[in-house]
């Protein structure tokens, strides 16, 4: 490491704390130098501002997978016993992928991981994007609380296998609320992509951090010479659309004005 050129991999930005229980950006010694830090993160825990932008050299944002079977082959690997056959594994994944038609789902990193695990434990879909909506939701609630619990009586019956819904149901109510009423705005470039004032509009501090942590939202934070500020968007534009759908299943005495209402001022709505 003094005397080659060498890439350190770090997973997680968060993670790093000092003895006073800070964020601090982890450095190397002088006589490394040459090395490469590159540090792995999440877009809003980046935002946070616990690391300063003058401290970071380069800053890539992942978009899309360009070959999910090659990402989907690292994850079986990581997860398949020893005595399996990965190149068969592999091969069953992905005819069962082609069957599924899940189309630009298959772009986004994080959806696309859900569906690998849960086909790896077991939980083969059959091609419903509600299937497909309800498992990964199932999954982001979990990363925000692992306390489970199944519905007795759903309001929805595709709830009814979930465990992790049902113990985060009022703050998956308000940010389908959220969803809804940002998708349908007045402003129809503000219903994908919204600052600050628009989402705590909607949620309050403690709901934010929820729907952050569970990574069903995401921040970003821009740079101005004057001051910096914040966007929000949700995990994929159309997980925005469900979440608002299922508002619209809950509340359609409610959402129906609002609709007809947006409706009226544009002549079409670009929703999947």
């Amino acid at each position: 490491m003094k005397r080659e050129r060498c890439l350190i991999l770090l997973d997680g930005l968060d993670k790093w704390t000092d003895s006073g229980g800070h964020h601090n950006l982890p450095t190397l010694v002088e006589n490394h130098s040459r090395c490469i830090l590159f540090i792995t993160t999440r877009p809003w825990k980046l935002a946070q501002g616990n690391v300063k932008h003058s401290d970071i050299g380069r800053l890539f944002q992942l978009k899309r997978i360009n070959d999910h079977f090659k990402l989907s082959r690292i994850i079986l690997s990581c997860m398949i016993d020893e005595e399996e056959d990965l190149d068969e594994r592999q091969t069953e994944f992905e005819n069962y992928i082609v069957g599924l038609e899940i189309g630009e789902l298959m772009s986004s990193p994080m959806m696309f991981s859900v569906i690998v695990c849960s086909y790896d434990k077991g939980t083969k879909l059959k091609g419903s994007m509600c299937e497909i909506y309800i498992l990964m939701l199932d999954s982001l609630l979990k990363k925000a609380s692992s306390k489970g619990k199944y519905f007795q009586k759903p309001q929805l019956t595709c709830f009814a296998k979930t465990k992790y819904i049902q113990p985060n149901i009022d703050n998956e109510i308000v940010i389908a609320k959220a969803a809804f009423c940002l998708l349908f705005s007045d402003t129809q470039e503000h219903s994908i992509v919204f600052d600050a004032k628009e989402i705590y509009a909607l949620l309050d501090d403690t709901q934010t951090e929820f729907a952050l942590k569970a990574g069903i939202l995401t921040e970003t934070k821009t740079l101005s010479v004057v001051r910096s500020s914040s966007t929000f968007s949700f995990l994929h534009k159309s997980v925005q659309e469900f979440l608002a759908a299922y508002h619209i299943a809950c509340n359609e005495h409610l959402s129906y004005g609002v609709i007809s209402e947006n409706l009226k001022r544009h002549t079409y709505l670009d929703i999947n």
